[in-house]
């Protein structure tokens, strides 16, 4: 059984020319808590985006409990 609860690769996300992430890879399985830090405009509100189906990856892939969340229509 999977126990990946949260699942991103190689997103990309830009706000027109600005590119917030690029190629960001991320995996965490459940039962483990993670923390997102670093300097201002480093794209952790962005990755919180893309996580939670709200921000728009315009490459890559993003799944959360098995759902992707690819920020089109939020949870697919």
């Amino acid at each position: 059984m999977d126990n990946t609860v949260i699942r991103i690769q190689d997103a990309v996300v830009s706000y027109r020319e600005d590119v917030a992430l690029q190629s960001v890879s991320l995996e965490v399985r459940k039962g483990e808590f993670i923390g997102v830090i670093g300097p201002n405009g480093a794209g952790k509100t962005t990755l919180l985006t893309v996580i939670n189906g709200l921000g728009k990856l315009v490459q890559g892939q993003a799944v959360v409990l098995g759902l992707s969340v690819n920020g089109r229509n939020g949870i697919r």
